[in-house]
C-alpha cells in the first residue's frame, strides 16, 4: 500500500487511544516503513512524505512520534526557556531528531543515516541555534533523571550536580536554573529530602557565581568579613561588587544580610527588593526579607514572605518554622484570650476539650524554700495525656505547644506559652492508645488562686480534616492543694518524665 503524503501530527491530534488499549492497538514495529524525507516541521505539525508500507505499523510509530514531539515542547515551555529565534528557513531540530528516532525504531538504516547527516549539516549551518538546542536537550534529559523517583539516590544527586554545572555562569545553559527550581518543587520519592537539599545547595552555589573570577573573589572577601562580624566593612566590599556588576543579585543579597545584622532594616529591605527584582525565586532573600519585617514588628509582612519562600522551596526550614508558629498562634489565641477574660471577670473558665486527646492533671503545694533560697511558692504538677482515637479514624498527634493561664490571689492574670521545638525532649507524639505522663515544678512569688491551660497538637494523619487539635485542662486551685515534701513529690512523680523547674518569681521585673 502506498501513500503520497501523510500528515501525522494533525491526524494524531484527533486520535484518542485509551492507555489500556494502546498496547493492544499499537502494532509491532517492523522495518516496513520508509521515510524518504522530512518535508516540513513547524508548530504542532509533523509532515512526512514518502512511501509507507504496513499502514498499521505507521499509526503506532506516528503515535509515539507525535507524543514525543508534544512532550518535548511542553517540557520546554514549562522550563520557560528563552532562546534566540532561529531563522525562518531553519527546520525544527526537535522534529528532525524525532524523525531519526522513528527511522531507527523501524530499522530503516538508510533513512536514519540520511537524517543524521541532515542534523550535522544543520548544526554546521546554524551553530548557535544548534548549541542551544543541544543544551536544552541535555537539561531536559538531566531533570528527568532528577525527578525519576525510582532512580537510586546517587544517580539523582549526580544529575543535580550536572544541572548545577549547566546553570553556573559564565556559560549558562538555557533553562538550567528553571529546571533546578522545577525539581525543587516537584521532587518526590523516599529520598526526596536528600535530593531537595542537594538542589537547594546547587542553586545557592549558582547564585554565588558572577562569571568573573575577580568579582567572585571580592564577594568571598566580603563574606569572610560578614562571618567575622565586621558588618560595616562587609557592606563596603559588597557595595564595591555592586558598583562593578549591578546585575549580580548575590552581592545585593549579602549586603542586605550585613544591613540586617547592623539593624538597618530599611536598607536591608531595599536591597532585598533589588535581589528579588533580579532573582524573583531567591528563597533565601524571601526569608531574609521576612525577618526584616518581623524585626520592624510587621508579623503579617513576615508571614507573607515566608509563605512565598515555601512556594519556591517547600522544605525551607526557617520559613516552615515561622509559618507553623503563625498557624499555631492562630490556634492558641482564642483559647488563651478567653481564659484570661474569664478569670478577670470572675466567670467560669471553659477550655476546649479534644474529642480523642484527653489530659488529666493535678497539683500539690510544696514546702516553700526559706528566705535564703529566695522564698516563693512552689507547686508540683502532674499531667497525663491519653490518645483515645480508634478505628475507623485513628489519629496520631504531635505536641506543638503548651499554654497556661495563671490567676494570682491578688487578682492579676498572667498567660504564657511554651513552644515545644521539634526534636526537643519536651515534644512527644501520641499514637492511638498511647499515653504520656510528665511532671514539673512552678515557682512564683505570690500564691496562685487558679490555673488552667492546655496543649495544642498537630494531627499527623491525612485522613483527619483538622490540622490542629487541643487537649484542654480543667481549672485547678493551687493554693488550696495538699502540701507535700520534696520526698513525697518525688514518689508522686514516679513514672512521669520530669521536665524541670519554671521560676516565675521575677516575671514582673
Amino acid at each position: 500500500m502506498s501513500m503520497e503524503r501523510a500528515v501525522a501530527s494533525s491526524a494524531l491530534d484527533r486520535m484518542c487511544i485509551p492507555s489500556q488499549e494502546a498496547s493492544i492497538r499499537r502494532p509491532r514495529l517492523q522495518s516496513a516503513v520508509r521515510c524518504d524525507s522530512v518535508a516540513r516541521c513547524s508548530g504542532h505539525s509533523l509532515i512526512v512524505s514518502g512511501h509507507f508500507f504496513a499502514s498499521a505499523a505507521l499509526a503506532g510509530v506516528a503515535w509515539v512520534c507525535a507524543r514525543r514531539v508534544a512532550g518535548r515542547r511542553l517540557h520546554r515551555d514549562m522550563l520557560l526557556v528563552q532562546v534566540q529565534s532561529a531563522p525562518s528557513d531553519m527546520p525544527d531540530l526537535d522534529s528532525v531528531s524525532v524523525a531519526l528516532e522513528l527511522a531507527e525504531r523501524v530499522e530503516d538504516f538508510e533513512e536514519a543515516a540520511r537524517l543524521r547527516d541532515r542534523i550535522r549539516s544543520l548544526e554546521e549551518a546554524y551553530p548557535f541555534q544548534a548549541l542551544l538546542w543541544r543544551q536544552q536537550r541535555q537539561v531536559m534529559q538531566t531533570i528527568d533523571q532528577v525527578l525519576r523517583s525510582n532512580n537510586v539516590l546517587e544517580t539523582r544527586l549526580s544529575a543535580v550536580k550536572r544541572l548545577q554545572e549547566l546553570a553556573s555562569p559564565p556559560a549558562v545553559a538555557p533553562g538550567a536554573e528553571d529546571a533546578l527550581h522545577k525539581a525543587l518543587r516537584e521532587v518526590s520519592g523516599s529520598d526526596a529530602e536528600a535530593v531537595r537539599r542537594a538542589i537547594s545547595e546547587a542553586l545557592i552555589a549558582c547564585w554565588l557565581q558572577s562569571g568573573d573570577e575577580e568579582t567572585d573573589s571580592t564577594l568571598k572577601a566580603g563574606m569572610t568579613l560578614l562571618d567575622l562580624g565586621s558588618f560595616g566593612e562587609a557592606t563596603k566590599v559588597f557595595s564595591e561588587v555592586i558598583e562593578r556588576v549591578p546585575t549580580f543579585a548575590e552581592a545585593w543579597n549579602k549586603r542586605a544580610t550585613a544591613f540586617y545584622f547592623m539593624k538597618d532594616y530599611e536598607a536591608s529591605i531595599s536591597d532585598c527588593k533589588e535581589v528579588l527584582r533580579l532573582k524573583p525565586r531567591h528563597f533565601g532573600c524571601m526569608s531574609g526579607l521576612g525577618m526584616c519585617y518581623l524585626a520592624q514588628g510587621d508579623a503579617v509582612g513576615c508571614l507573607q514572605c515566608m509563605r512565598a519562600a515555601l512556594e519556591v522551596h517547600p522544605d525551607l526550614v526557617v520559613a516552615k518554622r515561622h509559618v507553623s508558629q503563625a498557624r499555631l498562634q492562630t490556634a492558641l489565641e482564642p483559647q488563651v484570650t478567653g481564659a484570661v477574660e474569664a478569670f478577670r471577670k470572675g466567670d467560669e473558665v471553659a477550655m476546649e476539650q479534644g474529642e480523642t486527646l484527653l489530659c488529666h492533671w493535678d497539683v500539690h503545694q510544696m514546702v516553700s524554700p526559706g528566705p535564703e533560697a529566695g522564698g516563693g511558692f512552689l507547686y508540683f504538677f502532674r499531667l497525663k495525656y491519653t490518645n483515645h482515637s480508634s478505628q475507623p479514624v485513628p489519629c496520631t498527634a504531635r505536641s506543638l505547644a503548651r499554654f497556661y493561664v495563671l490567676h494570682f490571689a491578688d487578682g492579676e492574670v498572667f498567660p504564657f506559652t511554651r513552644i515545644t521545638e521539634e526534636g526537643s525532649p519536651a515534644q512527644f507524639t501520641l499514637s492511638p492508645g498511647d499515653e504520656y505522663k510528665f511532671c514539673w515544678v512552678l515557682i512564683v512569688g505570690r500564691p496562685l488562686k487558679g490555673m488552667t491551660g492546655g496543649t495544642v497538637f498537630e494531627v499527623l494523619d491525612d485522613a483527619v480534616d483538622d490540622d490542629f487539635t487541643t487537649a484542654g485542662l480543667e481549672v485547678l486551685c493551687p493554693r488550696d492543694a495538699e502540701e507535700v515534701t520534696g520526698d513525697k513529690a518525688r514518689r508522686l512523680g514516679a513514672g512521669h518524665y520530669f521536665t524541670g523547674h519554671l521560676d516565675l518569681r521575677h516575671m514582673n521585673k
